[in-house]
């Protein structure tokens, strides 16, 4: 048995489980890498404890809680996570909905007040259920805006006859319009009771004093009627079915799904063994198959791990031109050559040690791991992870040729194809027709254990015993490390001063092109060689262009480090950009073009960019460029800008996680210390510009459900003085849900929207300022004049001290919550360094927080807030009269 897995033995170990008096099951886990919590509850409710009329009321119900109790109001209720520095959100599924918090150690008192007073006493008041009913209407809307929800919610209510599985958790738009008030109370008096609910507790805390305040909290709480399982099973699908949705678009899509059984089945094991080996990374069987051959952009295959019997799923993305019958004719052939010939031994074997390490690097975050076990006791047990990865290993190649003939067949495989139309045609395909092409990104899924929520951070912890090491080596190349040992993974960040701010006029994407072209061959290795190094071991490898550099970002288990550091040098310093890889990825990017033209949020932050910056400005062009600067970029012209902004002296390496600061100076040194640069380096610098007059731009996307609404003007530089200010002011203006104006009127007084923020883009220039609202086509012009009210509310009235130090706690909290895993530590080191604020930034940030003034805050807004310099970008089904 490995050294790894091993230390996972021991850390599975320390799970203990707890039941109150009331049935409330509590399972705790004491983590004292860092003083956070993280604490999720986890309901056995979700879609499929639903019927016909009610759809979607779980997900109603998720809403509903985040409206107040008596005790805690929505005013207070807002402010009493984030205002204390912590993070929190809800999230509802087929089997489950879930509510997590993730706070300063000392503050978790709050969570359980929180979660204890709202389990019951939730007010759900009859206006607030109106607001909210127009707030999922716009959540729906915006789902329908994606050929992807579109097509999964017609696949998933043919594939299932009888079972709730058949709709979606967002409920159908006929139930959302005529659900009452007492349908969502009295589901929620029936459902929100402890003994079916499971409390998780992960962080640095004593289990006995936590156990105390959890009993004080919970404990006198009284216990529900049991709220039972559907009785209804999904018969057996006997023959193919198939589905086609036809609306406006420039790409296809297909979905097959197949039936399989529940979670915890032990067929479920090589099923996920076979996602791995299908759909994770560049030497995947659909990466080779579907995305190098040109035929799709993105590929994958996951394993429903459900509470009932679930589904198998194979989707992809085409590329621009390909039928969804050829799509569909290569995703059946790749699932075909399974049922007679066995996957690899090395296919096999690769895909065992990837499970390993995205288990091992699921172990980063105490938010993660709270919501793995949560998961888990959810659907099965917690226990399921105990024997999780000796399971995997012991599958066989027999065994998922096995579960491939049992399952992955013609007649219990629903088909689903999305078939774009051209606008006005009436059910006219789209040809989308262009040349050359491949993917760079694919969706890839986790390993079910490597559980996501919306949080960032909280785990591993920065090692205030081991110091940051800051080294320039004589080539120019700064190079920082921060050990930690907590666990054994490693994060590698990187920027590149060679972004989109160095293309020619006539060539721009040129720098995005080459930071996609550098894992696409070397003078020594094809591109196969270098995913099968990477991948082999489990680690993740990428660079993608930005418009100021290149990004760099690894992830790797430490025993690996010797090896990614290889590739990353060869990849940075040898790339021989192949003519066949360049025509790939050509038409790959113009198959990604053709795709945003399509997504009503993309189209309108575009065109507010290019309303807000002149045509000459950085700022105005998309990364990776136009369709006419596309055909102009050249193999010469790649070489050449490689050759002149890929140097040692431009490039900022950190290195984050189980290691030895000396040993890396050493490898780092004998990998790239005898790289040189040529030239005059170039100048590091964006040039400012006047703000505009206001401009409207509009894009009518007729067959679309939602229209998004971008508007904004020129903001601050990352290095300006007044810009963490500005950070604060924006907090309140709509950068955070529980504190925002935006949030508070425009969403939760109004229901104008489901989504309505404000954000900026603090860099070397003066990045963009603007506010982001999805809403329905009737309530476009008001919801942009409320938008504009609250900036000139903001500009005209300024903040409160109370709204200051509410701004202050959630920014301070938040960066102390991203510097718990190595990837938010290296990510923080990395920006102190792009922008010269020195090694000790991490330590000064919360008194440079603390040191602003409301007088400040108020300043700022009045000198960088101007409404009436806004210019507005609409795009979606909408056409101004």
């Amino acid at each position: 048995m490995s050294k790894s897995v091993e230390n996972l033995n021991t850390i599975r170990a320390e799970i203990v489980e707890h039941e109150l008096v009331n049935g409330l099951k509590v399972l705790t886990k004491e983590v004292h890498a860092a003083p956070v919590i993280s604490s999720y509850i986890w309901y056995k409710v979700g879609a499929r404890n639903e019927r016909p009329g009610i759809t979607g009321v779980s997900h109603w119900v998720e809403h509903m809680l985040f409206k107040g109790t008596p005790k805690f109001p929505k005013n207070q209720l807002n402010r009493a996570i984030e205002g204390n520095g912590g993070r929190w959100n809800a999230f509802t599924s087929t089997d489950y909905t879930a509510y997590y918090e993730t706070l300063p150690a000392d503050k978790v008192s709050i969570a359980l007040a929180l979660e204890s007073d709202r389990m019951q006493n939730s007010i759900f008041d009859p206006e607030e259920v109106e607001a909210e009913r127009t707030v999922i209407l716009s959540e729906r809307e915006g789902y329908e805006n994606t050929p992807q929800f579109v097509l999964r919610e017609e696949v998933q209510a043919a594939a299932y006859k009888a079972h709730p599985y058949q709709w979606g958790i967002i409920g159908w738009p006929s139930d959302l319009k005529a659900m009452t008030r007492d349908d969502l109370y009295d589901y929620y008096r029936r459902c929100y009771v402890p003994n079916n609910a499971t409390l998780v507790l992960v962080g640095d805390f004593d289990t006995a004093e936590l156990m105390k305040q959890v009993d004080a909290h919970f404990g006198p709480l009284p216990p529900g009627e049991p709220i039972g399982d559907p009785s209804t099973v999904e018969p057996e699908q006997r023959g193919e079915r198939r589905v086609t949705v036809r609306k406006e678009g420039n790409i296809a899509y297909v979905e097959i799904a197949y039936h399989i059984p529940a979670g915890g089945h032990p067929d479920l094991y090589p099923l996920e063994v076979l996602g791995t080996v299908m759909s994770s990374g560049k030497t995947s069987r659909f990466y080779r198959a579907l995305i190098d051959k040109q035929l799709a952009t993105s590929a994958s295959f996951y394993p429903d791990f459900s509470k009932d019997a679930g589904i198998a799923v194979a989707f992809a993305e085409a590329q621009a031109g390909v039928e969804p019958s050829t799509l569909e004719k290569a995703l059946l052939e790749q699932i075909e050559r399974l049922q007679n010939d066995r996957i690899t031994e090395a296919e096999l074997k690769k895909a065992i040690n990837q499970t390993e390490a995205h288990f091992i690097f699921s172990l980063d975050s105490v938010s993660n791991q709270a919501a793995q076990l949560g998961y888990y006791e959810t659907i099965r047990s917690y226990k399921y992870l105990e024997t999780y990865l000796d399971e995997v290993q012991s599958v066989t190649r027999e065994q998922i040729r096995e579960a491939v003939q049992k399952y992955l067949t013609e007649d219990n495989r629903t088909v689903g194809h999305f078939q774009p139309i051209q606008p006005g045609n009436g059910g006219a395909s789209s040809d989308g027709s262009a040349e050359g092409a491949e993917p760079a990104l694919h969706y890839m899924r986790q390993p079910r254990f490597f559980f996501r929520s919306e949080e960032a951070g909280s785990g591993s912890g920065m090692d205030s015993q081991s110091p940051t090491t800051r080294h320039v080596f004589d080539n120019g190349l700064a190079l920082l490390i921060q050990e930690n040992h907590f666990n054994e993974t490693v994060a590698i960040s990187g920027r590149l001063k060679a972004g989109g701010m160095y293309d020619s006029p006539e060539r721009h994407g040129s720098s995005d092109f080459v930071a996609n072209m550098l894992t696409k061959g070397t003078e020594s290795r094809t591109w196969e060689e270098i995913a099968e190094t990477v991948e082999s071991v489990g680690a993740d490898l990428n660079a993608w262009g930005n418009t100021e550099t290149v990004g760099i970002e690894g992830r790797l288990l430490s025993k690996d480090f010797d090896r990614v550091l290889d590739v990353l040098n060869d990849i940075l310093r040898y790339p021989n950009f192949p003519q066949e890889e360049i025509e790939k990825h050509r038409h790959q990017v113009y198959s990604w073009l053709k795709a945003w033209e399509d997504d009503t949020d993309y189209v309108a932050d575009q065109m507010l960019r290019e309303l807000v910056y002149p045509q000459e400005h950085p700022y105005h062009w998309r990364m990776q460029g136009t369709e006419e600067s596309l055909v102009q970029i050249q193999r010469e012209g790649l070489v050449d800008f490689h050759a002149h902004y890929y140097r040692p002296d431009s490039l900022i390496l950190v290195i984050v996680g189980d290691v030895d600061t000396q040993a890396v100076i050493e490898k780092v040194h004998a990998q790239m210390g005898d790289w040189t640069a040529n030239g005059e380096k170039p100048p590091f610098t964006v040039p400012p510009v006047e703000y505009r007059e206001k401009q409207i731009g509009i894009q009518s996307m007729m067959d679309k459900s939602q229209v998004n609404i971008e508007l904004g003007h020129k903001g601050i530089a990352r290095t300006h003085p007044d810009c963490y200010t500005f950070n604060l002011m924006n907090q309140l203006l709509g950068g955070s849900a529980g504190i925002a104006r935006l949030f508070g009127h425009v969403r939760d007084v109004q229901g104008l929207a489901y989504s309505v923020w404000s954000t900026f883009t603090p860099s070397i220039g003066e990045g963009l300022f603007h506010a982001s609202a999805g809403v329905n086509p009737g309530n476009v012009d008001r919801a942009i004049d409320s938008i504009l009210h609250e900036i000139e509310q903001m500009k005209s009235e300024g903040i409160t001290e109370a709204e200051l130090a509410d701004a202050q706690n959630l920014v301070v909290g938040n960066f102390a919550l991203t510097l718990e895993t190595n990837k938010g530590i290296a990510s923080v080191l990395l920006l102190a360094e792009l922008y010269g604020l020195g090694l000790d930034y991490p330590e000064r940030h919360e008194s440079i927080y603390r040191s602003i003034t409301r007088e400040q805050v108020n300043a700022v807004a009045q000198k960088y807030l101007h409404p009436d310099k806004c210019c507005i970008a609409i795009a979606g089904p909408y056409e101004k009269t």
